[in-house]
């Protein structure tokens, strides 16, 4: 019988009990939906956050030639939170100047929240595994105490530990993933205030 010592990773992570083996599986799989979902809103967020175009340049331009249509079309061609945000305020140019600030602060914070979408769920996720771990753990070694004797040096004593080890693991790792998502959420509220402030300087500057 091999020692502990001599046991690789990959052989103590598919040598465990039936149940222990079900729970590692239901909790890797988990953690690639929940990777894949990650990368799907990371890539997203990143994509507006590098949008280097000149976008606000060209309204402006707009703007200061009296071109109002011109610029509503430019935003309707641009698909962006920006772009939105400006459409806003062009719809509201010809009312006052608080109108036209309340309309952009109202759309800044619906595209907020549509960017701050689903955010909840990947620590409501982190939890369900770490919990399903715990779990695992504990109904993996009551039934192996329960088939077994006691004995320390089995490897499949260590095999039941393995849900809560990965659990854990992937749970802290997901929080992390979490505070990615939301430092780049914070780092485009602060883009999109800074245009929007922009926006309305350039509309004042033209009247």
């Amino acid at each position: 019988m091999k020692s502990i010592e001599q046991i690789s990773l990959l052989e103590l992570l598919f040598s465990g009990q039936i149940l222990t083996n079900i729970f590692i599986g239901i909790i890797l799989v988990l953690g690639i939906v929940i990777l894949y979902s990650f990368f799907l809103k990371y890539f997203y967020l990143k994509d507006i956050y590098n949008k280097t175009n000149d976008f606000l340049a060209n309204i402006a331009d707009c703007i200061y030639d009296h071109r109002i249509d011109a610029a509503k079309d430019w935003c309707k061609r641009i698909i962006s939170p920006e772009s939105r945000i400006i459409k806003k305020g062009l719809d509201k140019i010809e009312n006052s100047s608080f109108e036209m600030f309340i309309s952009v602060v109202n759309q800044r914070e619906i595209e907020v929240l549509e960017l701050r979408k689903n955010l909840f769920k990947f620590g409501l996720l982190a939890k369900i595994i770490i919990l399903l771990g715990l779990f695992g753990s504990g109904i993996s070694l009551v039934s192996f105490f329960i088939e077994n004797e006691i004995d320390f040096s089995s490897k499949k004593f260590y095999t039941t530990l393995l849900p809560l080890s990965i659990g854990a693991l992937l749970g802290l790792s997901i929080y992390t993933l979490k505070i990615i998502l939301v430092s780049l959420i914070y780092k485009i509220e602060v883009d999109l205030k800074t245009k929007g402030n922009k926006f309305l300087e350039i509309v004042a500057e033209s009247k």
